[in-house]
């Protein structure tokens, strides 16, 4: 589950600018950060770079369309990272240009959210004993929830799902910033469509 030298130190030389890359033991697979702000994964000895509205045009242009699939016991979950590919990799002004960029961007985005609470228990519809749950899952910081999203963070808390479809809105509230009562109609309906498949 790692990066040849090669492509490691062309990472590095990127993002230098913004400081040294930090390793962290992530869900499953190696999470890469700089300042506390995660913008990448190594997951199958291949690197998956945090998208964001900033670069999707940028990964498109450069066909980046495979996207991570966290595996889960009930169902496999897409976040949004995808696979830098070889033919990136074998051009290193592209390559070290796609790094910077996304790292810029995803910084950007997370010194956006800085007003958002360091505790999950502080966020919109999570009490100590959601946080509790959530802690025992290995959700432990406002970060993993929002790298998760509501769906796995769900399956993560819920073994047995059914009859569960407040916990779920609860999740999503948290993650979109509101009330789990004025969770977008469309969101809403996708929840709903996806709970019922579980049961």
């Amino acid at each position: 589950m790692k990066l040849s030298d090669v492509q490691f130190d062309r990472l590095q030389r990127s993002t230098q600018p913004f400081g040294r890359i930090r390793l962290k033991s992530q869900f499953g697979c190696m999470g890469l950060s700089i300042d506390g702000v995660t913008f990448a994964l190594i997951a199958n000895s291949q690197l998956w770079l945090k998208s964001t509205e900033a670069t999707r045009d940028l990964f498109c242009q450069m066909e980046l369309y495979d996207r991570f699939t966290y595996p889960k016991r009930i169902l496999p979950m897409r976040i949004n990272y995808y696979r830098v590919t070889e033919a990136v990799w074998l051009c290193p002004q592209q390559c070290e240009s796609l790094f910077y960029q996304t790292y810029f961007h995803v910084r950007a985005f997370a010194l956006s959210q800085q007003r958002l609470p360091s505790r999950i228990k502080d966020l919109p519809n999570v009490d100590r004993a959601l946080e509790r749950r959530l802690w025992h899952a290995g959700i432990r910081q406002v970060d993993d929830l929002y790298l998760l999203g509501a769906k796995a963070s769900f399956l993560k808390v819920k073994a047995r799902p059914k009859n569960e479809l407040k916990l779920l809105f609860a999740l999503a509230g948290a993650i979109e910033g509101c009330h789990s009562a004025v969770l977008p109609k469309a969101l809403r309906e996708d929840l709903i469509h996806w709970h019922d498949r579980l049961n």
